[in-house]
C-alpha cells in the first residue's frame, strides 16, 4: 500500500509529510515517531495524574494506618468530650491495643450498634485486670460487689458519664482487635484543644 500523504501545520507553511499510519503509532517515513498517547494525554498532563494518585494513595494509607480525624457524638464521655460538634485525633498506631494503657481513650467498635460506628471510651481493666461488674443503673461504682476477670486478649471499656453510658457493663470485656486506635487530641472546636493525657497514676507499692 502506498504511503497516504496528510497536510500537517507548521509555524509559517503547510508541508505535505509522507507517513505510514498503524492503530498504535503515527511513523513518519524519517526517523521520528509520534505516540497516539502522547497526542490524546500529553506527558505534562500523564505526570499530574501520576502525583495525583501518589498523593491520594499516601492520604489513604496516612488514614489507615497512621492518623484519623473524627466526629464524636453522644453524652457518654461527657465532661472530656462535648455531646457534639467535637473534633478529635485518632492514633491508627495503637489499633488492636497495641500499647493501650489503663486510662487510654480510645475508639472501638463494640458488639452492639456496630453500624452507628466506632465508640470512644476508656479503657479500664486489660487483660488480667480485676474490675467491677455492676449493672448499668447501679448508682456508684462498685456498689453490686461484682467482680469479673478481663479475659486474655480483651479489655474492659466506659464512659466517663456512666449513667448515659453503654459500654462494658451492657456488652462484657471488648476484644482488643476491635480496637481502632488510640484518641490523642480534640482540635475542633480550636478554641478547646487539647492533647489527651492519661492522669492515672501507678499504684503505689506496698513494701
Amino acid at each position: 500500500m502506498p504511503p497516504r500523504l496528510f497536510r500537517i501545520p507548521t509555524t509559517t507553511s503547510f508541508h505535505h509529510v509522507p507517513f505510514s499510519f498503524t492503530p498504535f503509532r503515527l511513523t513518519h517515513t524519517k526517523p521520528q515517531t509520534v505516540w497516539l498517547l502522547d497526542i490524546i494525554f500529553p506527558p505534562g498532563f500523564r505526570q499530574t495524574v501520576s502525583y495525583a494518585v501518589r498523593f491520594s494513595f499516601a492520604l489513604m494509607l496516612l488514614y489507615e494506618t497512621g492518623f484519623g480525624i473524627h466526629a464524636t457524638v453522644g453524652p457518654s464521655m461527657l465532661p472530656t468530650i462535648s455531646v457534639s460538634g467535637d473534633w478529635v485525633i485518632v492514633s491508627r498506631l495503637h489499633a488492636k491495643g497495641k500499647g493501650v494503657q489503663r486510662g487510654d481513650l480510645v475508639s472501638a467498635w463494640t458488639p452492639m450498634r456496630h453500624s452507628d460506628g466506632p465508640a470512644l471510651k476508656r479503657v479500664i481493666g486489660l487483660p488480667g485486670d480485676f474490675v467491677c461488674k455492676d449493672r448499668p443503673a447501679a448508682g456508684d461504682v462498685g456498689s453490686d460487689g461484682l467482680m469479673i476477670q478481663v479475659p486474655e486478649g480483651h479489655c474492659w471499656i466506659a464512659g466517663d458519664n456512666l449513667p448515659y453510658s453503654r459500654d462494658s457493663r451492657h456488652y462484657g470485656p471488648v476484644p482488643l482487635a476491635l480496637i481502632r486506635g488510640k484518641v490523642i487530641a480534640k482540635i475542633f472546636p480550636w478554641s478547646e484543644r487539647k492533647w489527651f493525657h492519661n492522669g492515672l497514676q501507678p499504684p503505689e507499692q506496698i513494701s
